[in-house]
């Protein structure tokens, strides 16, 4: 079986995916369906994604890219 790629933080590609979505807009359910999650739980799938250390730790980092590059 192939190892599945994921990022420094852990995070798969659809997971780095909800976290480039989210810091759009701060909507998980809808970070979640443009990510490629299922409309139908995409609400919970956001809620459950938003909790997880490695998922914060990823849009924490998104944030400073994006303070940046306001900043510049």
């Amino acid at each position: 079986m192939a190892k599945s790629s994921r990022n420094q933080y852990g995070n798969n590609p659809k997971q780095s995916a909800f976290c480039r979505e989210y810091v759009l807009d701060y909507n998980g359910t809808q970070a979640a369906i443009r990510a490629g999650y299922s409309k139908k739980r995409a609400d919970s799938t956001g809620a459950e994604l938003v909790v997880k250390r490695s998922i914060q730790q990823e849009i924490q980092w998104r944030e400073s890219l994006l303070e940046n590059k306001v900043l510049i």
